[in-house]
């Protein structure tokens, strides 16, 4: 924790940095002890100032699954840093005995295809939702000439979605402007919803790489009575989903006290 002061012409600043860094089993989440306060102040400005991890993310777990004419396929393996190849040959090894073809279309689109009998892609995993680009469904192979086939029509998000959020309990009470999000619920429907979210997370970093981001932009307004509960701040992707991270998130808290 670091504690600075800075003397203007028009007013006495005090302000505190606290540092932390999740821990196992969930290392998207970070598990905020009672922070102290400064004697004086009632009210406070937080925000995020920096958070550091490695953009090592579980895209793939053993539960995750694809139903297809009523039949529920395990994926039965936990896996990252997946290729479209590499995610072929995976549904294909689940897929071998459902008379289901997988393969890539001439631009890594998702395509599943049988030459016998006609299908429905029932349900999804969240992460095989992701993966392969089909959100809504069930959705029923479309007839051609001697084939049945469903076609995603969106590239597939190989290390999560684009974006991630850094979102928080602390301050659910005080007077923090929150975010209006629409997020994509694993069934495949959005919803609106105000969130209290500190920043905002570019994933353009390749997998494995380490992002760095400084922020501190977002600020809540609060009583520092919040400072002094327990609350966590979770990495979630662009729906509000958990990202399953594989290594630990560090991040400093940076508070204002104001009068």
């Amino acid at each position: 924790m670091q504690t600075q002061i800075v003397n203007t012409n028009e007013e006495l600043i005090y302000w505190r940095e606290y540092h932390h860094f999740s821990e196992e089993p969930n290392f998207n989440t970070v598990q905020l002890p009672p922070m102290p306060s400064m004697i004086g102040f009632s009210k406070c400005l937080i925000s995020v100032s920096s958070v550091n991890f490695k953009n090592a993310i579980r895209t793939l777990k053993s539960d995750d699954y694809i139903t297809i004419n009523n039949i529920k396929y395990i994926i039965n393996r936990n896996m990252s840093n997946l290729t479209p190849g590499r995610l072929i040959v995976v549904l294909s090894e689940v897929l071998n005995e459902s008379g289901i073809t997988v393969s890539l279309t001439e631009t890594n689109i998702v395509r599943f295809y049988s030459n016998t009998d006609p299908f429905t892609i029932n349900d999804m995993s969240y992460n095989l939702r992701l993966l392969t680009g089909i959100h809504k469904l069930p959705i029923t192979a479309e007839e051609g000439t001697h084939t049945y086939t469903i076609i995603s029509n969106q590239f597939g998000d190989y290390n999560s979605t684009p974006i991630f959020f850094l979102l928080s309990d602390i301050c659910i009470s005080g007077s923090g402007s929150g975010m209006f999000i629409k997020n994509i619920s694993p069934d495949g429907f959005g919803t609106m919803a105000s969130q209290n979210i500190f920043m905002k997370i570019n994933n353009t970093h390749a997998p494995e790489r380490d992002i760095a981001f400084s922020g501190g932009d977002v600020k809540y307004y609060s009583d520092t009575g919040v400072l002094g509960r327990e609350s966590t701040i979770q990495l979630v992707d662009a729906n509000l989903q958990p990202v399953d991270l594989l290594s630990p998130m560090r991040l400093s808290i940076y508070v204002e006290f104001v009068s």
